[in-house]
């Protein structure tokens, strides 16, 4: 059917092509310099802000060193997190964005695996360790399915093998290390906590560098001018 779709004021081509609004000189709706480097400020420093988290969970978690198990996993939980989020905002492509979700999950999630070790003390490797699935064993058999799986289940399961990697990483820092070549050896993998902290921060540098080159998604947006649609 066809009518006199120009006389629509949104679908007319000479409307559709006029600019944005303008007042006082920018466009309508843009926020004003002071607010959009404001913005910008905090979004290239939030990794500082991530690491400070970070070492003040650490700090916390060292005066509550003798506290109950659930104290302890509170704390250390949101580190773990904080940390794959550094890694991910300093070096993973931005159009890997599914790849990050399911990362930032794996990076707690792979501690259910503690359930069992402390209800029923299986899993794992000796008394005075975490349990054998906090190994790269795990990341193997991850990478595997997500290769011989469906196509659909790829980015997740390379994620949470992403997020369980960065996760042993803290480990390693932190309490009895990780059983990391488990089935070949039982014996824990660690890593001085300073060692952890000085990597984490060069990190979070990197992070900042990289957010400081990029813009906020929406933060320099205006009101655009009505898009142009073709009449049938």
């Amino acid at each position: 059917m066809h009518g006199r779709r120009n006389d629509d004021p949104l679908l007319s081509p000479q409307i559709a092509s006029l600019p944005a609004p303008v007042e006082d000189g920018k466009p309508s709706g843009t926020a004003p310099p002071v607010v959009r480097a404001a913005r910008k400020i905090m979004f290239a420093a939030l990794p500082l802000a991530a690491l400070g988290l970070v070492a003040g969970l650490d700090a916390l978690s060292d005066s509550a060193e003798t506290g109950s198990l659930l104290l302890l996993g509170l704390l250390d939980e949101p580190a773990h997190f904080a940390t794959v989020w550094l890694f991910l905002a300093a070096f993973l492509p931005v159009q890997y964005r599914t790849i990050c979700l399911w990362a930032l999950v794996g990076s707690v999630a792979i501690d259910v695996d503690h359930v069992p070790l402390y209800l029923w003390h299986v899993l794992a490797a000796d008394a005075d360790s975490r349990p054998v699935t906090h190994s790269l064993a795990t990341v193997v058999v991850l990478a595997v399915a997500a290769a011989a799986g469906s196509p659909r289940l790829r980015s997740p399961l390379l994620g949470l093998a992403l997020g369980a990697v960065l996760h042993f990483f803290r480990d390693l820092a932190e309490g009895p290390g990780v059983p990391l070549l488990w089935p070949l050896t039982t014996a824990n993998a660690t890593l001085p906590h300073a060692t952890y902290l000085l990597v984490l921060t060069v990190v979070a540098v990197a992070a900042v560098a990289r957010r400081s080159l990029t813009t906020p998604l929406g933060m320099d947006r205006g009101i655009r001018p009505p898009s142009r649609r073709r009449t049938p």
